[in-house]
């Protein structure tokens, strides 16, 4: 009965273990960093096939417009606060997850930083 007790609790615990190393679940980050040369001006950022997971924030203390549509990054966006960080985790469920772009709007010289998970 002990072992059976013991198996079962070991069984419990390594099960999500498992299920996270089969699950196609994002295995290695990359990091770019995106200069926003110009103040105003719409900049694209297409990450690659197989993106299961992003984050974005601003290098500087600056706010920072994200859209997902081209040239709706000054009109229908989502703010990015100064000192807050974006993240989306369900950009895909599988590798097979075709390019996803972002489209950034901030000021002049402005380092959005881009992590990314495959």
């Amino acid at each position: 009965m002990k072992n059976r007790i013991l198996s079962l609790l070991a069984l419990m615990l390594l099960t999500p273990a498992l299920c996270f190393a089969v699950s196609g679940f994002p295995q290695k980050g990359k990091v770019v960093n995106q200069t926003l040369t110009s103040a105003g001006v719409e900049y694209q950022v297409t990450l690659p096939d197989g993106t299961s997971a992003v984050s974005l924030q601003s290098r500087t203390a600056a706010d920072f417009n994200l859209a997902f549509v081209s040239n709706e990054s000054g009109t229908n966006y989502f703010t990015v606060k100064s000192g807050s960080v974006f993240n989306s985790q369900v950009l895909g469920l599988c590798c097979a997850t075709p390019n996803t772009t972002l489209f950034l709007r901030g000021g002049a010289g402005q380092v959005v930083e881009i992590l990314y998970w495959q």
